[in-house]
């Protein structure tokens, strides 16, 4: 029986240009980097979600993506189960390079 792979998920971001001017750079991320991203999924719970941030495990790059709702803070990661948390922290391999 063939192990299932990661899931493939779909991450909204800003505008390249507002990447850019918050130290984003092409190339930035490659196909296979261990990644853990921070975001609130998009209401139909599926595999699309908003980019809050996420950090390259191998030198703790960290970019940044949209900012977390008013009053809303991330200290531990939450459970991927959890379906009343707003943002999930999910270790997982980049797809494809940004």
């Amino acid at each position: 029986m063939e192990e299932p792979g990661p899931d493939l998920w779909e991450l909204e971001t800003f505008p390249v240009f507002t990447l850019e001017q918050a130290g984003w750079e092409a190339g930035i991320l490659a196909e296979g980097d261990l990644v853990i991203a921070t975001v609130r999924y998009s209401t139909d719970r599926e595999l699309h979600a908003q980019l809050i941030d996420i950090t390259r495990l191998s030198d703790g790059w960290i970019g940044h993506g949209f900012p977390l709702p008013a009053g809303v803070t991330v200290e531990t990661p939450i459970s991927t189960g959890d379906q009343a948390a707003e943002t999930d922290d999910v270790e997982t391999p980049v797809d494809q390079a940004l």
